[in-house]
């Protein structure tokens, strides 16, 4: 597989397209997730937020990997996923809209949301 890029917050006016992991369906503790699904990234955004943190406007952890608006092809679905498909495009917008949350987040090039 291809590695996983995203647009990494290095400082104040600073970012960098950094290596990243590819998303697992599991939670940072470990435990699965089995109602989400992987995308792979076929465009993204880059908000008016991520360009307050990198212009310094607000505060913005050293790391966070910017662009949390996309539009991708999903590659892998959770054992519960009932009615979404591998293959079908899907779009992820702000994190806590709607019936879906962003589990890994910001645009890379691969994604996972939960529903």
């Amino acid at each position: 597989m291809a590695a996983n890029r995203g647009v990494v917050y290095v400082g104040p006016g600073k970012v960098e397209v950094q290596s990243i992991d590819y998303p697992k369906l599991q939670t940072p503790a470990g435990r699965k997730i089995e109602h989400g699904v992987v995308l792979k990234c076929v465009t993204t955004n880059i908000c008016g937020s991520d360009q307050h943190m990198v212009r310094g406007r607000t505060t913005a952890p050293t790391g966070l990997v910017l662009g949390h608006e996309i539009t991708g092809e999903v590659v892998e679905c959770g054992r519960d996923v009932e009615f979404i498909k591998k293959g079908a495009r899907r779009t992820n917008g702000w994190e806590g809209r709607g019936p879906k949350r962003a589990v890994r987040p910001r645009a890379a090039e691969y994604w996972q949301i939960a529903h």
